[in-house]
């Protein structure tokens, strides 16, 4: 079979990653991305949650090495920060600090615009993917229960035509599919969403050299019924990306107000640091009211040339920092069935195989966020005792670096979250649980 022309909407990292892929098999791949792209590090208007926190687990960042060779090397040189998340963190969570220790599973933490800006440098160098910018996607061209080309109007163009073999979906929370998929008599899917109302607000600061900072990354974590969470986060040039997060419309402070909340902490380390540095931007917010599954797995039918992939498909709570590595996962296990099916015909294999990751993510993530009584959604089984359990594991991790060091592998996703329940681990939470 001859494959002619793969359409990507959405130029983010899901849209980049799979574009990548794509260029494998199809003689052309054009990204649709209706924001105006710089030749420079930016936030864009469409990813307005570009300006804050994220971290790059270390399975996100195998997966864009594997795809860019040598990618992580050009990051670092970039200023993004190389750092163990065993020894390099210095995390307040359940009235104590982790136990640090080596893991060599090192991490890059940098601002998400670097990321971006880095893969697609990359991507646009492969000679047959084009990336359309200021070009808004309009509508699906359906023909004969199949998507063949999108209809796309740019900033200064009239609606055109793109006709296509095969539409990936990218575009995030945002996502028309759904909608067209009610419209157009197809069943539409189920969507579960989980309430949790939270605001971040971010700002740039200083980091100075030295100091009691040591270009460690610090969190302090709240627990329950606290609701203020906040992270100074070193990143490129020398800086720090301080975010503090308010659950369930809990108003995060900044400025003044910050410093004072940061001083009451029980742990004065983080005043200590962050009254020695400047604060060089403004803080912006960023609201999310919800997080969503959709489970097009259970659809009894699908358009052929049509594929969503990434937030469109799920989009996590992303305090917990899994959205940009559950993307990369989905896009390597569509390679893997691309090497063996027409993928503009492979919807319900794909569908059926990108479930199993997005359940673990989704579950993961439902745990910690039922850890507060007004989050309102569909709870997890045994989530009383579950967290219960968790709770036992981060006091133990305060006290125990093997305990923190596998407790790390597993939200870096290197390791599955059943490892935490294996007999041995579970006597070392209960042996550092026993000590005063």
């Amino acid at each position: 079979m001859n494959y002619k022309n793969a359409i990507v909407l959405g130029g983010g990292i899901s849209g980049l990653l799979i574009s990548k892929v794509l260029s494998n098999k199809y003689e052309k791949v054009i990204i649709i991305e209706k924001d105006e792209l710089e030749d420079r590090p930016e936030v864009r208007q469409g990813q307005s949650h570009g300006g804050q926190f994220h971290v790059l687990l270390l399975r996100g960042l195998k997966t864009m090495e594997y795809y860019f060779q040598g990618i992580t090397e050009e990051l670092k040189n970039s200023g993004a920060v190389d750092l163990d998340l065993g020894d390099g963190a210095y995390w307040y969570s359940y009235e104590g600090v982790k136990q640090n220790i080596t893991t060599d599973i090192n991490t890059l933490l940098s601002s998400r615009k670097l990321i971006d800006y880095a893969v697609r440098k990359r991507v646009e160098k492969i000679p047959n993917v084009q990336i359309l910018d200021k070009t808004k996607y309009i509508d699906f061209i359906q023909k004969n229960g199949k998507i063949s080309g999108v209809i796309v109007k740019s900033k200064n163009s009239k609606e055109y035509e793109l006709e296509s073999d095969l539409v990936i979906d990218a575009t995030g929370r945002g996502s028309l599919t759904p909608k067209w998929l009610e419209n157009n008599n197809y069943p539409k899917p189920e969507e579960e969403k989980t309430i949790v109302n939270i605001t971040y607000k971010t700002a740039i600061y200083s980091r100075p050299e030295g100091g009691l900072q040591k270009g460690k990354m610090m969190m302090y974590s709240p627990k329950p019924p606290e609701k203020i969470g906040v992270v100074i986060q070193p990143i490129e040039n020398n800086k720090n990306l301080v975010c503090v997060a308010g659950w369930h419309r809990e108003d995060p402070p900044v400025d003044e107000e910050l410093l004072e909340f940061v001083k009451q902490l029980p742990d004065k380390t983080f005043y200590n640091v962050l009254v020695d540095c400047q604060k060089e931007s403004d803080f912006v917010a960023y609201k999310v009211p919800h997080c969503s599954r959709r489970y097009f797995e259970k659809l009894t039918e699908f358009p052929e040339g049509l594929l969503p992939i990434g937030d469109v498909i799920c989009n996590l709570n992303p305090t917990h920092g899994q959205g940009i590595t559950a993307a990369c996962l989905q896009v390597e296990i569509f390679e893997e069935l691309m090497k063996k099916h027409d993928p503009a015909k492979m919807s319900k294999i794909y569908f059926k195989k990108i479930a199993k990751i997005i359940d673990q993510c989704w579950s993961a993530s439902a745990y910690e966020n039922f850890r507060y009584e007004e989050t309102v959604g569909k709870k997890p089984k045994g989530v009383n005792l579950i967290n219960k359990y968790m709770d036992a594991i981060h006091k133990a991790a305060n006290k125990n670096g093997y305990v923190y060091g596998e407790l790390v592998k597993v939200s870096v996703m290197i390791k599955p979250a059943v490892s935490l329940f294996s007999p041995f681990f579970l006597w070392k939470v209960f042996a550092a649980n026993m000590r005063k």
